[in-house]
């Protein structure tokens, strides 16, 4: 935890807050179905050709895209198998596992 302090961007008063830190651990099964929860949920196959998936994300995106849908669904994150989202929950989760890899090599047992 960091305090920190400054002014009020908008009146100029004084404020002061605190950040946290919260340390992660996902490992490549836990970033497969956050991926999937996020982008695979809620899509059908209405869907596909006005919201194509991504061919790839930077490391960033996906760690904050797990770490979002993590802090939304907790440990009920693969949930997203029980939607009917128009492809198999194999491809998809081959979809996030091709990306995953793409950027974070080393995860690969």
């Amino acid at each position: 935890m960091k305090g920190r302090r400054g002014r009020n961007t908008r009146t100029g008063a004084p404020v002061r807050w605190i950040e946290t830190r919260t340390t992660w651990e996902f490992d490549l099964i836990d970033m497969i179905n956050a991926l999937c929860s996020f982008h695979i949920r809620n899509r059908t196959e209405d869907t596909y050709a006005d919201d194509p998936l991504p061919d790839s994300l930077s490391v960033r995106d996906i760690v904050r895209t797990v770490r979002e849908e993590t802090e939304h669904h907790g440990v009920n994150v693969w949930t997203w198998t029980e939607s009917h989202h128009g492809m198999t929950d194999a491809d998809a989760r081959a979809w996030a596992r091709g990306l995953i890899l793409a950027v974070l090599p080393d995860l690969e047992i």
